[in-house]
């Protein structure tokens, strides 16, 4: 029993030093990031990723350094990826929204803000990607009210929308 609780401890100690060398690989891989060396993060996450698989955090980091590189179709599976990890997991929707939406899949973009919202209600950003989802698509007023919601949860670019398409 003792040996039992003993080889518990080591398995538990090796874990704990398996996510400290995760973390640390992952906070190396922002701080290329941050500094712009996308190609950089994304050897280092490759890595890490290899190693494991589901680390939501690597995932979704990985899939930001894909999208600066415009590599918009690789950073959608690694947001999916992160989100069938996680679906509560809001930067990934957020993230895959708005590349949905630069690809002008405003179905596919609309289905992710509409978990964004149900995820967090006062989400001024959702709104506001939403409103240009309804501009693009031509549904001004609801693209009006979506600005207006976004500017009143204080984002300040749905503020900015909603004065430009007060005027339209």
């Amino acid at each position: 029993e003792e040996r039992d609780a003993t080889e518990a401890q080591h398995q538990q100690a090796a874990k704990e030093k398996l996510l400290a060398a995760h973390a640390a690989a992952l906070d190396q891989a922002r701080a290329e990031y941050e500094a712009g060396n996308y190609d950089n993060a994304l050897t280092m996450l490759d890595k890490l990723l290899l190693e494991e698989p589901k680390y939501v955090d690597g995932w979704v980091l990985h899939g930001r350094a894909l999208a600066k590189l415009k590599d918009r179709s690789r950073a959608i599976q690694d947001f999916t990826r992160a989100i069938t990890l996680d679906e509560s997991r809001q930067d990934a929707y957020d993230y895959r929204a708005f590349l949905y939406f630069q690809e002008e899949m405003y179905a596919d973009a609309m289905a992710d803000i509409a978990r964004l919202l149900a995820l967090d209600p006062n989400n001024g950003r959702a709104y506001k990607l939403r409103s240009d989802c309804y501009f693009q698509t031509g549904e001004m007023e609801k693209a009006r009210n979506d600005a207006k919601k976004s500017c009143e949860l204080g984002y300040e670019e749905g503020c900015t929308a909603a004065k430009r398409l007060k005027a339209r």
